[in-house]
């Protein structure tokens, strides 16, 4: 929680843990595994920026864990 109240004003959506995947191609529909378990939203002067706001996060405590930062490119024309 501590956190989260630091970075409450940059978080857009705090987002939830992820379940089961499926993929959807042209021709079929398959349940497949990912590493991806959860997500949030932040929004950040930049990309370098947002992934400083995630150093000591408090997932990172856990044995493995990693947070990847993507960031959302805009749809031309939209």
């Amino acid at each position: 929680m501590g956190w989260m109240k630091k970075h409450e004003k940059a978080i857009v959506d705090m987002g939830a843990p992820l379940g089961k995947t499926k993929r959807v191609t042209a021709t079929s529909v398959a349940s497949v595994r990912n590493e991806v378990t959860g997500y949030t939203i932040v929004e950040a002067e930049s990309h370098d920026a947002a992934a400083a706001m995630l150093v000591g996060h408090p997932h990172l405590n856990m044995p493995g864990a990693y947070v990847d930062v993507l960031s959302v490119t805009p749809i031309p024309g939209m």
